[in-house]
């Protein structure tokens, strides 16, 4: 389960890049392409989630085992903010008009730095 959600956020890590793409250039495929990263990662917060309230109901967890699972609930607040965004900018790609580019790789700058930071966090997860 721990890798499963660590894995789940390397790709949305992954998803920065195709961000950065996609405002580079602001097709309908690059639109789908983040918003099913962003379904992706709300059906893995979900399976986690069952699994983890499967666990803390049945297994009656000893204390580390339930500070982890309290911990990985926090986490899937964080992957749903995730989604919603991949979402929100998959919708907001489709009204970029193409004749207007960010100037140089801004794009991929800011994708960087919110990438950079996606890593961390799945760091201290």
């Amino acid at each position: 389960m721990e890798q499963r959600i660590h894995d789940e956020f390397g790709r949305a890590a992954a998803t920065c890049a195709l961000i950065a793409d996609a405002m580079n250039d602001p097709t309908a495929e690059n639109a789908r392409s983040i918003a099913e990263h962003g379904r992706q990662l709300r059906r893995v917060r979900r399976s986690v989630d069952a699994e983890l309230v499967t666990i803390t109901a049945c297994q009656t967890p000893v204390t580390g085992d339930l500070r982890l699972a309290l911990a990985l609930i926090q986490l899937a607040r964080y992957r749903s903010l995730i989604a919603n965004q991949f979402e929100l900018i998959s919708e907001q790609l489709v009204d970029i008009d193409p004749a207007v580019r960010p100037p140089g790789d801004m794009g991929q700058a800011v994708v960087d730095q919110h990438a950079s930071r996606l890593a961390a966090s799945s760091r201290c997860s």
